[in-house]
């Protein structure tokens, strides 16, 4: 197999200050082009595509210790050689691995506010995100004893959730963090023809703690 990507991109960028909001617009044109040769395929698989991506970013400061950041992005993620391969990979004896040579990269648009303050450390940010040609690797059967994985382009994905996390001295010497995030997960797609629609809450939580025995 023999995988040739070209990227071109070119980009414009403008960033301000008025008293107390500072600002960054960004766009960036991408071009690109992929040409994926295998001996076991009559033909190379071409992938040609043209795409925008636009950034913002507004910061107020609400005063010295105070901060409220609004932000706008799109972003890009490409797939592996591995998940584009066409031929069936062993990976042991009881999975086989197969890739899509026409997988398309995933393009994410992301909207997040956050609110920061600097006495007794707190951020509180809020989320929207969405995945369009989301990336998955979906299992099936092979055979009796054998699993199939395939990566595949099976839908859109979309999430909207909160972060909050802090810092907390209760000593001057002993210093806690902590962080929560919780955010509903939406999956909608179709694979081999069936409709895929799965919904789910989800969280995690994270803390740790510092103490400093001597200066």
């Amino acid at each position: 197999m023999d995988l040739v990507q070209q990227v071109h991109a070119g980009y414009l960028q403008l960033a301000g200050q008025r008293k107390t909001f500072s600002y960054n617009v960004g766009i960036r044109l991408e071009s690109t082009n992929r040409t994926l040769t295998h001996l076991a395929q009559p033909k190379p698989y071409q992938y040609d595509a043209l795409n925008l991506f636009p950034s913002l970013q507004g910061i107020w400061k609400l005063s010295e210790a105070q901060t409220l950041r609004i932000g706008f992005n799109r972003r890009i993620d490409r797939p592996t050689t591995k998940a584009m391969s066409p031929s069936k990979n062993h990976r042991h004896a009881e999975a086989i691995e197969l890739g899509d040579s026409n997988l398309k990269p995933e393009i994410t648009d992301v909207l997040d506010a956050s609110y920061s303050r600097a006495w007794q450390p707190l951020t509180l940010t809020a989320y929207a995100n969405r995945a369009k040609d989301r990336i998955f690797r979906v299992n099936d059967l092979y055979s009796r004893i054998i699993l199939l994985r395939a990566y595949t382009n099976a839908g859109t994905a979309r999430s909207i959730g909160a972060e909050l996390s802090g810092e907390w001295r209760p000593l001057s010497w002993w210093r806690l963090y902590w962080s929560d995030n919780v955010y509903e997960l939406n999956i909608k797609g179709t694979y081999q023809g069936a409709d895929i629609l799965q919904k789910s809450v989800n969280y995690n939580l994270s803390g740790n703690t510092t103490i400093n025995i001597a200066k």
